[in-house]
């Protein structure tokens, strides 16, 4: 009885799959023009947004998981692995989900899972604390680009950083304590000069999926505007929510599908619009909720928790957001006084000091085994 129930539920769901991909194509066909303006601006927040805040990140993250590199890691951030109940394995991920951007903590744990560094259960608790939006995102492109306030985004990036770590703590009391041989059994480190090859590679790999996601969900964003559904429904909610503007609410639901073009939106509502901006930074959207699904697809990593977490995660950042802001008023202060917020895009000086960073442990690397060579 329950198999036919299940397969009820299949075929159904199937037919609303089929029938949506059917509107989406007709949209697509009719509104060609439109669907192309917003591809067009999908590839310009890719090329002044996406890739210059997340590549350089993701490739430091991949060479990080794979080389010798994350042994001195795992020592340094040794007192916050063993704070959050985490094995010394874990510091790469952590380290990489707080700094490196919304999918590079989930591709670190798939690949440290695949190379049996680090256990699935311990994949599947981190990966609920380690997708966050990246310091030069935050800073750079939210706080200086869209809300014309350097503090802002630095406010916005603590409340982030410490919501991921009370939710790390707070599974942390609830998990079982584990041995440090958690991962299994480890395969031997590659040479430095393989891993740059392949974290180069597997990045720009990573970076084509990212910014085909943005791309896409750029171009539906564009004809949900064109068509006027998100006006009329957000014309409805404010029949039950009257102390909402249904332009607040249409750039909150951008947000809710695409947390860069939602930010974009709602940086033009006000203190209303900072605050929706901070939870759906938190949320990620659900661009970067499918991207983490694909990333970590087929590693056996559970994403349950992970979907759970998401609107828990929002909630507790705007909650830190709101108790900054009380702390430190002349944030707010600053950004009132700027009537057009200034056009910066996230810079990569950071992911470029990353890279000159690995370049230095490579060449060390490679010049180790060199004299061994030699002496020999």
């Amino acid at each position: 009885m329950r198999l036919e129930k299940t397969k009820e539920h299949g075929r159904l769901g199937a037919l609303l799959l089929t029938g949506g991909c059917a509107l989406l194509a007709v949209a697509l066909l009719r509104g060609a023009q439109v669907a192309g303006e917003g591809v067009r601006e999908g590839l310009r927040l890719c090329a002044d947004v996406v890739i210059p805040s997340l590549f350089p990140f993701m490739v430091l993250a991949g060479f990080l998981a794979t080389s010798r590199a994350s042994v001195v890691l795992n020592q340094v951030l040794l007192p916050l692995t063993k704070l959050l109940r985490l094995p010394t394995q874990a510091a790469s991920p952590l380290l990489m989900g707080l700094i490196g951007g919304y999918p590079v903590g989930a591709r670190t744990l798939s690949v440290m899972v695949s190379q049996r560094r680090i256990s699935q259960r311990d994949a599947s608790r981190l990966l609920c604390f380690c997708v966050n939006a990246g310091p030069p995102f935050l800073l750079c492109a939210v706080g200086v680009g869209m809300f014309g306030s350097l503090q802002l985004g630095a406010l916005l990036l603590a409340a982030q950083v410490g919501s991921s770590l009370l939710i790390g703590l707070a599974m942390g009391l609830f998990a079982r304590r584990q041995g440090e041989d958690s991962g299994g059994a480890r395969e031997g480190f590659r040479p430095y000069s393989v891993c740059f090859v392949q974290s180069v590679t597997d990045g720009c790999s990573g970076m084509i999926n990212i910014c085909a996601f943005v791309v896409l969900f750029s171009a539906i964003t564009a004809l949900l505007s064109a068509s006027g559904a998100v006006e009329t429904a957000g014309q409805l909610l404010t029949q039950w929510f009257p102390a909402l503007d249904a332009g607040f609410l249409e750039s909150a639901f951008f947000g809710v599908l695409e947390v860069t073009t939602g930010c974009r939106a709602l940086a033009a509502h006000g203190h209303a619009g900072l605050l929706a901006a901070a939870a759906l930074l938190s949320f990620s959207g659900l661009s970067v909720i499918f991207q983490v699904l694909a990333a970590v697809h087929g590693s056996g990593i559970d994403t349950r928790p992970f979907l759970i977490s998401r609107p828990v995660h929002a909630a507790v950042t705007l909650g830190l957001f709101c108790l900054l802001l009380r702390l430190f008023p002349q944030a707010l202060t600053v950004w009132s006084g700027l009537s057009h917020p200034a056009q910066v895009t996230a810079g990569p000086l950071g992911g470029s000091a990353s890279l000159l960073l690995m370049c230095a442990v490579f060449l060390i690397g490679f010049q180790g085994p060199a004299q061994h060579i030699k002496k020999s």
